[in-house]
């Protein structure tokens, strides 16, 4: 939900609707007309998550039928302040954010003299081991073989996420020890 939107049409007020993106995922809701306070009821999205360095994108917009829809405000949300919002918490944590203006230009949009309001967000943490459906024992060769390549995709994509860490760390090490006389290395073995 939002609140107290900036106002963009000249008959009415606002036309809002919500871009989130995350690296490639992105996610749209559905236009509520004429509203500076829209609720969007139990609008969900299930982003893929794969490091703490990550940060979401949320922009507002208002829907316009001729031209470009005119930004309404946006904030990036760094996932590790989510993580930390939520760290040994069961459930979903709400948090307002205070819209601002576009950050990915520094040029100035018409638009964005107009941008006001707050929006709410949802947060909740889900484990890769929930992601992962469990087989009912009724289920046939087919079904089963479709889940396998399904959890199979959940892990590889774990993996890949953790081989980039182990090459970062591998190279913090060789510069390290590249920054040490090897001397030292020899006489600590």
């Amino acid at each position: 939900e939002a609140r107290n939107l900036a106002k963009a049409d000249v008959i009415g007020s606002s036309d809002p609707y919500v871009v989130v993106n995350l690296d490639k995922q992105k996610f749209k809701t559905p236009v509520i007309k004429n509203n500076l306070n829209p609720k969007w009821n139990n609008q969900q999205f299930d982003l893929k998550l794969y490091t703490l360095g990550e940060t979401v994108d949320v922009a507002v917009y208002d829907e316009d039928d001729v031209g470009d829809d005119d930004h309404l405000g946006s904030i990036l949300v760094p996932v590790s302040r989510i993580h930390k919002l939520l760290e040994g918490k069961n459930g979903t944590i709400k948090e307002w954010y205070t819209l601002g203006a576009r950050r990915e230009t520094k040029k100035k949009d018409k638009n964005d003299l107009k941008i006001s309001g707050d929006i709410c967000l949802e947060w909740t943490w889900a484990s890769v081991q929930e992601e992962i459906p469990a087989a009912p024992p009724s289920l046939g060769k087919e079904a089963v073989l479709e889940m396998i390549t399904k959890v199979k995709n959940v892990l590889v994509e774990e993996i890949k996420s953790r081989e980039d860490e182990i090459v970062a760390e591998r190279q913090l090490i060789q510069d390290v020890e590249s920054t040490f006389r090897p001397e030292y290395f020899t006489y600590c073995e």
